[in-house]
């Protein structure tokens, strides 16, 4: 017997206080057990998963739904997953969702052309330049996956270690405003 975890592109922000929703339409051949869960990864590189109630299926979908409330650390992202295989069978799954409420989500409103991130190709680093302190800055690279971060005043980020490709960088500010630029790694 084999469980199979089902994830989705990870949300990169602070989500302590926020309730999330997540659902998803199910049907399986055996009446297959499913739950949700929320794995966070937090600013003070700890981690914690959430996991919901079991939910039996039925041969016809129906429609589950399980609601979260993070209320426990400062978080720089989630992962809204989806697990079967409790049993054997076959699961069906359709209209998979989450949805973010109640939160101080970082809002992204300031004028981004203020931020300058350079060289961009770069090498071996980037200046990280505006009128704005940094709090926090991630790396992020083509799959969602977060590969570096850094918290504080970021003025340079070292990223010699990272592999030649294309990546997002995420900056935060104290205002609680953020912006997305890409870069690229020669």
């Amino acid at each position: 017997m084999f469980k199979v975890r089902l994830e989705n592109t990870s949300y990169y922000d602070d989500f302590n206080g926020a309730t999330v929703k997540v659902g998803a339409y199910v049907k399986s051949s055996n009446s297959n057990k499913i739950k949700f869960q929320i794995k966070t990864d937090n600013s003070d590189e700890s981690s914690k998963t959430y996991i919901s109630s079991k939910f039996t299926t039925t041969g016809s979908y129906q429609y589950y739904e399980y609601t979260f409330n993070l209320n426990d650390v400062e978080t720089d992202f989630l992962t809204v997953r989806l697990q079967c295989g409790e049993d054997t069978g076959d699961v069906y799954i359709d209209d998979w969702f989450s949805e973010v409420s109640n939160s101080n989500l970082s809002t992204l409103s300031i004028d981004t052309s203020s931020i300058i991130i350079s060289p961009n190709p770069t090498q071996d680093f980037i200046h990280i330049d505006g009128p704005l302190i940094t709090k926090k800055v991630m790396v992020i690279d083509q799959t969602g996956k977060l590969i570096k971060k850094e918290l504080g005043d970021i003025e340079r980020l070292i990223l010699r270690d990272l592999q030649p490709g294309i990546y997002m960088v995420k900056v935060f500010f104290e205002n609680n405003t953020y912006v997305f630029k890409r870069i690229i790694k020669s």
